[in-house]
């Protein structure tokens, strides 16, 4: 019973962490900026609260960008298209570059007696280009990363190419490309 007593606490301290609001900056697509404070949704959306006390939700179609907060639970998210997916994406910034990668959490369920968890699920894209890639076909949801989709996507990056073909990287391996890239690669 103690066990139980201290889980449901445990997990209530953590719910009521992760649902509050963080002293945000907004980035609108007009290109005018937000301080407030704001909440992200599982389903993407930016709940907020802004500066006369009204609450309002915000979506791909205002924002382009939110720096949420500081400290565990924050960071720094824009809305991009996966490619395969159609459907914009508010994604966590994991690296910046001329190749920046990014990151969505995925919450799995456990099955016939596993526990369930979180993932990272990690996407590419190009600076200023609004789609990003995770090098997977599409329409094929348990398919592992394409070597041919990343040796596409890096035809200006011959060094990539060879070690992705020596499988030294493997395709799966985004934030190693990436780190390659800008380092190798992107001042040509």
């Amino acid at each position: 019973m103690k066990f139980f007593s201290f889980c449901l606490a445990f997990f209530l301290v953590n719910l009521s962490i992760l649902s509050q609001k963080n002293q945000s900056t907004i980035f609108l697509r007009n290109g005018d900026t937000l301080e407030c404070l704001a909440k992200i949704k599982n389903n993407g959306e930016i709940k907020i609260i802004d500066g006369s006390g009204k609450k309002k939700t915000l979506n791909h179609r205002t924002v382009k960008r939110i720096e949420h907060g500081q400290g565990w639970g924050t960071g720094n998210y824009e809305y991009k298209i996966a490619i395969g997916k159609n459907i914009p994406l508010l994604l966590e910034i994991i690296s910046e570059g001329r190749l920046t990668v990014y990151g969505q959490k995925i919450s799995t369920s456990g099955g016939a007696g596993l526990a369930g968890g979180t993932i990272m699920e990690l996407f590419v894209g190009r600076e200023g280009e609004n789609t990003v890639t995770d090098f997977h076909e599409p329409n094929r949801a348990f398919a592992s990363a394409s070597k041919e989709l990343a040796i596409e996507y890096f035809s200006d990056c011959p060094g990539l190419i060879e070690k992705i073909r020596n499988k030294e990287i493997k395709p799966s391996e985004i934030d190693n490309m990436a780190e390659y890239y800008n380092s190798e690669c992107s001042n040509k």
